[in-house]
C-alpha cells in the first residue's frame, strides 16, 4: 500500500514504496506482488466518483426551478442513464472483440 516500506539489502536507508518510480508500466502484474484486491478498489473509485462535481450539477439544476430532492433524482436519472449506455457500449465492443478474433482463428486454420 502507500505506506509500505521497502529494503533492498541490509544495510542500505529503506524508502517508501509509494514514492519508487513505476517500473512495469502497463505490464501484467503477477498476483503475487498485487497490493490490492478488486474490494479494495471500492473507495478509489468511489473517491473519482462521488465529488464536487455533482455540487456544482445540483446547483445547476436548481437554477432551472428544480427542488433539492427534484435536483438529486435528476442527478441519480442522469446516471444511471449513463451507466446503461456506457455499459452497452463496453458489451458490444468486447463482443465485436470477439467476433473479430474467433474470425481470424478461423481464417488461419
Amino acid at each position: 500500500m502507500s505506506g509500505d516500506i521497502a529494503a533492498s539489502s541490509p544495510g542500505v536507508a529503506q524508502e517508501y514504496t509509494a514514492f519508487k518510480i513505476e517500473q512495469r508500466g502497463i505490464d501484467l502484474i503477477p498476483d503475487s506482488e498485487r497490493k490490492m484486491r478488486p474490494s479494495g478498489l471500492f473507495w478509489l473509485w468511489s473517491g473519482a466518483v462521488f465529488n464536487v462535481e455533482y455540487l456544482f450539477y445540483g446547483t445547476l439544476i436548481m437554477t432551472f426551478g428544480l427542488t433539492v430532492s427534484q435536483a438529486i433524482l435528476v442527478i441519480i436519472v442522469a446516471n444511471v442513464f449513463y451507466g446503461i449506455v456506457v455499459g452497452a457500449g463496453v458489451y458490444w465492443a468486447l463482443a465485436a472483440r470477439r467476433v473479430r478474433r474467433e474470425a481470424a482463428q478461423t481464417a488461419a486454420a
